[in-house]
C-alpha cells in the first residue's frame, strides 16, 4: 500500500477495452504508526512506489464509501480502530 495517493491511484487505473471493470482505492487512517504498520521503501525493490506494510491483526473500521461513477471506481476510507474500543467490544462478547 503506497503512501503517496497519486502511486495508488496509478496501480488503479482501469483497462479501457472492458467496461465491466470497477477500481478500488482503500485510504486507510493509521494511528498508531509503529503497531500498526511498517514504512518500507528501503526494504522494497520498487522504492518510488513509497510503501507501508500493515502488520497482521490490525483492525479498521469504514468510515465512508464514496462511489464515483465516472470514474468508475469506488473509494473506501478506513480507520484504525482504538484498542479501548476493541478491548470494549470484547468484554460485550
Amino acid at each position: 500500500m503506497p503512501r503517496n495517493r497519486q502511486v495508488a491511484e496509478s496501480f488503479s487505473m482501469l483497462n479501457n477495452s472492458s467496461i465491466d471493470q470497477i477500481s478500488f482505492l482503500c485510504i486507510y487512517t493509521i494511528k498508531n504508526e509503529n503497531r500498526t504498520a511498517l514504512y518500507i521503501p528501503l526494504h522494497s525493490e520498487f522504492r518510488d512506489e513509497d510503501e507501508v506494510l500493515i502488520l497482521p491483526y490490525s483492525s479498521f473500521q469504514i468510515t465512508k464509501i464514496i462511489k464515483d461513477n465516472y470514474r468508475r471506481r469506488i473509494e473506501i476510507y478506513l480507520e484504525e480502530c482504538d484498542t479501548t474500543s476493541l478491548d470494549i467490544q470484547r468484554s460485550i462478547l
